[in-house]
């Protein structure tokens, strides 16, 4: 085309109307970023401004403005039409919006995210390990253009059993492998579940072997490490947590107890157990262990006031 004589109106209609449709074909499954659209309309910048005699400094969106030459931009088609797509599976009643929301949910159980990923997705398409997910490119490509979704509340999926997910901690960190695939590994998305009962002090990681599901634990792993530098008042001198990261009791924490193993009858486990009489907690070591009797389990202790 550069030996034709055509004029900037031929070279325009060219473009806007047949080659950005072909790619407008192909971005309804592959979204490219602003980089790469830059490349494939710099042929056509060029000979658009050595048709018309202009500068080749002359900046790009003097020829994309309406009050330039009005070359059709092929991000801003991108993410208009990845956009209503987005917006349609949303919507749709049919297969196909029960199909995108099973999709979505899967991708939360990857990300291991508390609630749905659409109500806060904060991932530029440059640190998206989901490339290949149709819905998390665009998530992405929306993100990076400040726009928001309003779905509806009965598509936000909250994962319930705990407080103050760790993802508001970690904020973007939270992203990374060896943070979100580890606590997922262990079943960890929130600090009340490696929190005390009242949810005023962080457990030392070997604690974490009492909770339930949390028994084989290796090495302290880099999240746990993570995680101290930014709950704790002090971490060298104390493992109470900041006042913002201790705001509700640990509902839960009746499911951390755990009981003495009665089947190993030489096996003295320290145990507590609360006088209601007398409204106080006795601390002692189990000395004879019966499955017959009323109570279980006879100790040896004495009572804290």
């Amino acid at each position: 085309m550069n030996f034709k004589r055509l004029t900037e109106h031929q070279i325009l209609y060219i473009y806007n109307r047949v080659i950005s449709t072909q790619i407008e074909y192909k971005i309804q499954l592959t979204i490219f970023n602003a980089e790469e659209f830059l490349k494939m309309s710099a042929p056509f910048r060029k000979l658009l401004k050595k048709k018309t005699h202009l500068v080749n400094t002359l900046p790009n969106y003097m020829i994309y403005t309406h009050q330039g030459y009005n070359m059709k931009s092929l991000y801003d088609t991108q993410l208009e039409a990845q956009s209503s797509f987005l917006q349609q599976q949303l919507n749709n009643e049919s297969i196909l919006g029960i199909v995108s929301k099973i999709r979505i949910a899967q991708l939360q159980s990857r990300l291991w995210l508390p609630y749905s990923l659409i109500y806060n997705w904060n991932i530029p398409s440059k640190k998206n390990r989901y490339k290949n997910n149709l819905i998390a490119t665009t998530l992405s490509l929306l993100y990076e253009n400040d726009i928001t979704i309003q779905p509806h509340n009965n598509t936000k999926n909250t994962i319930l059993g705990g407080t103050i997910p760790l993802i508001d901690i970690f904020g973007d960190d939270y992203y990374q492998t060896k943070v979100y695939i580890k606590l997922r590994e262990k079943g960890i998305m929130f600090l009340s579940q490696v929190s005390s009962s009242a949810d005023s002090h962080l457990l030392n990681y070997t604690d974490l072997k009492y909770r339930p599901f949390l028994a084989r634990l290796n090495k302290v792993p880099y999240w746990f490490y993570y995680l101290e530098s930014k709950v704790l008042m002090s971490k060298d001198t104390s493992r109470q947590l900041l006042p913002q990261w201790n705001t509700f009791q640990n509902v839960d924490y009746k499911s951390f107890i755990t009981y003495p193993n009665m089947d190993k009858k030489f096996v003295h486990e320290w145990i507590a157990v609360f006088d209601n009489v007398k409204s106080e907690a006795i601390l002692g070591k189990a000395i004879k262990k019966d499955n017959n009797t009323k109570h279980n389990c006879r100790t040896l202790g004495s009572s804290i006031g």
